[in-house]
């Protein structure tokens, strides 16, 4: 359905779907709601609980470069947008895939200049942090995570939002249904409403099979 609304031809019900379902069953999806000045905590809190091993990756991820930057110097991790020069970028890049790395080096504080079409390995951990620009955005950075097929965790920290001020009816990539998400006074799953806005249907986790880890909704 997002394909075929982008490209403003319509979804209908004889459309032929080019690949099949997918729910990421190795992820968990957490959602927080808290003041930014409770993020960093908030990341350290779910680094412990979810980040340990020796060899697992963090990524943090922000629409804004400012708080790319915030998030990076709060939580001492490397940092990477499109501000920064090459060497600086290939730099912290460097240092946050060294087969040795030290702990502080395997944070990563990134906009989507590097989020984008780029697979992680041992990335067990991401969380996206404050306002994404929409839902489709979001599930795309939460998405670098697991990419070798492992658990992980992809979490949401945000506070609050502006309704959009695009038409509700006009929505293609899902300004307003990631408005709605996080504004809902009701506890969606976060896994059906990723794959019913991608895929236009999807499974809560209760639904799925025993060994699907649960999200915090």
């Amino acid at each position: 359905p997002q394909i075929a609304n982008r490209l403003r031809i319509g979804y209908m019900s004889s459309t032929r779907r080019l690949r099949s379902l997918h729910t990421r069953s190795n992820a968990r999806f957490l959602l927080r709601r808290c003041p930014p000045a409770e993020w960093p905590a908030a990341v350290q809190d779910l680094r412990d609980s979810h980040a340990s091993g020796d060899s697992d990756r963090v990524l943090l991820v922000s629409w804004s470069v400012s708080e790319v930057e915030r998030m990076g110097k709060a939580v001492g991790a490397g940092v990477y947008h499109s501000k920064r020069t090459d060497e600086e970028n290939i730099s912290a890049m460097s240092r946050f895939l060294a087969k040795d790395a030290p702990a502080q080096d395997r944070v990563m504080s990134a906009s989507a200049a590097l989020v984008n079409g780029l697979n992680l390995p041992s990335c067990v951990l991401v969380v996206y942090v404050g306002r994404a620009p929409n839902l489709l955005a979001l599930i795309q950075a939460l998405l670098r995570g697991g990419r070798d097929g492992l658990p992980f965790v992809a979490a949401i920290l945000h506070f609050a939002y502006e309704p959009p001020s695009i038409d509700p009816d006009d929505d293609p990539c899902g300004e307003w249904a990631l408005y709605k998400l996080l504004h809902s006074t009701e506890t969606p799953c976060l896994r059906h409403a990723f794959d019913s806005f991608i895929n236009g249907e999807g499974k809560r986790c209760v639904e799925l099979a025993d060994d699907i880890p649960l999200c915090s909704q």
